[in-house]
């Protein structure tokens, strides 16, 4: 049975009538209108705090232009992942410090002790960066962006990437083909393990997507279902 997401519906704060709340309201898959995806994120059926989630979504993947042959054709990358909401970058980044000095530092891939230490051998405390691009609401989970030349403003859900639970499927124009079709024209995000203090397999994983690309989330029991999918970037 699917039930139409409200987020009108106040939850109880005492966690012990949240379940109970939750199966009287929502007692099987939810279908989520998109315009509602940006309170859902900020806090799925009220929830508080960190969660987690399989996320599927459905983006333009990154590629070269010069010479690029798909360039001008619709490419499109589907994609499955466990995700964490609610999360706060800063905190996620010195608790993976901490909990790899734990047996002591270790060198990194290119040379370098992680995490790094003060002179009295602590772990040094981790301090974000501001933002390259675009504005993080304060107390959401997202963030807000004007593309140079454009005038609509984009909606992203900030999330952090906890495992890859499938391989990506590349569409061209809708139909599903090999990667191996793609692979000399796609990049890769390069890799925030040296800026984090920490190691490729310890790094905090953050992705920006657009709000658009969602298709759907596992959370709590349930699948919620994007009623109404816009392929952005």
């Amino acid at each position: 049975m699917k039930t139409l997401y409200n987020p009108a519906l106040i939850a109880p704060s005492k966690p012990d009538h949240y379940r109970n709340w939750l199966n009287a309201n929502y007692p099987g898959d939810v279908v989520l209108n998109h315009a509602d995806l940006r309170d859902f994120v900020n806090a799925p059926f009220g929830h508080k705090g960190a969660w987690f989630s399989k996320m599927e979504t459905e983006t333009i993947p990154a590629m070269r232009k010069t010479g690029n042959p798909f360039v001008t054709r619709n490419v499109t990358k589907k994609s499955t992942t466990q995700i964490m909401g609610g999360w706060n970058y800063g905190n996620a980044v010195n608790n993976a410090r901490v909990k790899l000095a734990e047996d002591g530092p270790v060198w990194a891939e290119d040379g370098r002790m992680a995490p790094p230490l003060d002179d009295a051998g602590n772990v040094e405390t981790f301090v974000p960066h501001a933002r390259k691009w675009g504005m993080r609401m304060p107390n959401e989970a997202v963030v807000v962006h004007t593309k140079k030349g454009e005038t609509e403003l984009k909606v992203y859900f900030e999330a952090r990437i906890m495992r890859v639970l499938t391989s990506p499927e590349y569409f061209i124009d809708g139909i599903l083909v090999d990667k191996e079709m793609l692979e000399a024209w796609l990049t890769e995000s390069n890799s925030n393990a040296a800026h984090q203090g920490l190691t490729d397999e310890t790094e905090v994983i953050l992705r920006d997507y657009g709000i658009d690309t969602i298709r759907s989330f596992a959370w709590a029991g349930r699948k919620i279902i994007v009623n109404d999918i816009r392929t952005a970037a």
